[in-house]
């Protein structure tokens, strides 16, 4: 059966065959969902408009619209981009009166018990606020308050009084003592593992290392950075604000570039929207989102559903108040092919430990490839000093593998590729890299395959490739049976139909004896 015309199908067809026969129909139409339900991320952009507004009607449109769909579209996240308030009004009636309504709004969220993150944007800090002609502040605007700015961003002490770290129910940890300047937040969904990253303005070197800290010690969450400033309109990273610290380039350079499970970065501070797509060291695509309606002030959102089985993210932006969406090819768009990182495997067995291992050279006859897979970190394989060089492990059988980790000597691959291989002869590239540093390699990875390869084109040194160990990790896969990303299915036959251009069912029958 061919499936070239698929896309013109009309009716039903059916057709009987042998599960192998249909692997890459099986894997093209992602009929295996299981354990990986679409879910949605709400984006909540500047709302420093909206807390203004008399009687209250756009802000608490946006949070009730949210508690309204948290079933119908699996509402798990909400991550606003900053600018909760325009500038704060200690004397108003009733005082603060922008974080009163703000607060109001953002209890819907908390009463559903739907988890939620603030970035600190410029006007949420005491360096917004405006100054009377003597000098003294005004609380009366948009503009810089009195004193120096570079001091007064860190002072977000009103921010905190009404949304203390006991308002963020996912919050696993925060950078200072009792404060949510920048905090983290876990959750799962999707059949995947969430960490959500939420940041002062343009953060101070210290943040950035906490930040690196926190992603590090979660490789295995896909990471979403919720920060205010950091894409322009034009698509391009913005510039620093002048009176904070690290501009957007220091951060995609000291951080989200770095590590390879970073997957989103939301911001706002800057009117309009914009969508880039930059790959990080590791060649994962970093998909940054830029979201801001603050001089249109209509209680605008945008939701992100997000399906890891067929690996699509759409976007639309629309306004509850308005009952109105947005059309632009930065507001409603959908990405595909995006490679989720999945879940740690608890415990999971070396499965390379012990197995046969070859490689293109040794240098000498006590640095054997073996070595690298023999449990043992105080022995080590090292090739000859020349490139291209190779170590190759035999599983055994067919793995669909999830992660390999690289424990390299002093001399390691610069530039190399893991490769699977169900014969040994025909090999197929999981995971790619030119800018290896060494140390530790610990990748999670998605294929399947009997043989795994680490082929190296450029060493980071003068010697060769050298590794201490060589560790993978997988789930077996029966013989005659098909894996869709790892997902292996039954054994036996495979009844296969399709209908119109919506989807597929497939059902397996027990194989008769012989």
């Amino acid at each position: 059966m061919t499936l070239a015309n698929r896309t013109g199908i009309s009716g039903v067809r059916a057709r009987r065959v042998t599960t192998t026969a249909l692997v890459a129909a099986a894997c093209a139409l992602s009929v295996e969902r299981a354990h990986a339900e679409p879910f949605t991320l709400v984006v909540m952009p500047d709302t420093q408009s909206e807390a203004t507004n008399t009687p209250q009607l756009k802000f608490p449109a946006i949070t009730q619209w949210i508690v309204d769909n948290r079933a119908a579209r699996n509402i798990r996240f909400v991550a606003h981009v900053g600018d909760l308030v325009n500038w704060d009004t200690p004397f108003s009636n009733p005082p603060h009166f922008q974080y009163v309504n703000a607060s109001a709004a953002m209890e819907k969220l908390d009463r559903a018990a739907i988890p939620y993150a603030i970035a600190v944007g410029n006007h949420d800090t005491a360096a917004v606020g405006g100054v009377n002609p003597d000098g003294t502040p005004c609380y009366c605007g948009g503009s810089a308050g009195p004193g120096n700015t570079h001091i007064n961003v860190r002072n977000t002490s009103v921010l905190n009084q009404f949304f203390p770290l006991t308002r963020f129910a996912a919050r696993a940890g925060q950078y200072e003592p009792n404060k949510m300047d920048n905090t983290y937040h876990l959750f799962t969904a999707g059949g995947l593992d969430w960490l959500v990253l939420s940041t002062e303005l343009d953060p101070r070197p210290g943040a950035l290392a906490w930040f690196n800290q926190v992603v590090s010690s979660h490789p295995n969450h896909n990471v979403i950075y919720v920060t205010h400033n950091y894409l322009a309109p034009s698509g391009n990273l913005a510039g620093g604000v002048g009176y904070g610290d690290l501009a957007p380039q220091a951060i995609w350079d000291g951080l989200i570039k770095l590590h390879p499970n970073i997957r989103f970065v939301l911001s706002g501070h800057l009117t309009q929207t914009a969508l880039r797509q930059t790959a990080g060291n590791s060649g994962q695509t970093v998909y940054q989102v830029l979201t801001d309606y603050q001089d249109d002030g209509n209680g605008w959102l945008r939701t992100l559903e997000i399906d890891p089985a067929v690996g699509t993210v759409k976007s639309q932006v629309y306004s509850p108040y308005l009952r109105q969406y947005k059309s632009s090819s930065t507001e409603q768009f959908t990405l595909t092919n995006v490679r989720f990182v999945p879940r740690a495997t608890t415990d999971a067995p070396n499965i390379a430990r012990g197995k046969p291992t070859t490689a293109s050279s040794t240098e000498n006859t006590t640095l054997t490839a073996a070595s690298a897979t023999d449990g043992n970190t105080a022995t080590r394989w090292s090739s000859a000093f020349s490139d291209p060089q190779w170590i190759r492990v035999d599983l055994g059988q067919t793995y669909a593998i999830n992660r390999v980790t690289l424990n390299w000597e002093t001399a390691y691959g610069r530039a190399y590729q893991l490769q699977t291989s169900s014969n040994g002869s025909t090999w197929t590239t999981l995971y790619s890299t030119a800018s290896g540093d060494g140390k530790t390699d610990d990748l999670t990875v998605n294929g399947t395959g009997r043989y795994l390869r680490v082929y190296g084109t450029a060493r980071g040194t003068q010697w060769g490739y050298s590794l201490w160990e060589l560790s993978v990790n997988g789930t077996a896969v029966a013989a005659d049976t098909v894996s869709c990303d790892g997902n292996a299915a039954p054994a036996g036959n495979l009844s296969f139909a399709v209908f119109g251009f919506a989807g597929a069912v497939l059902l397996w029958t027990r194989r008769r004896a012989a």
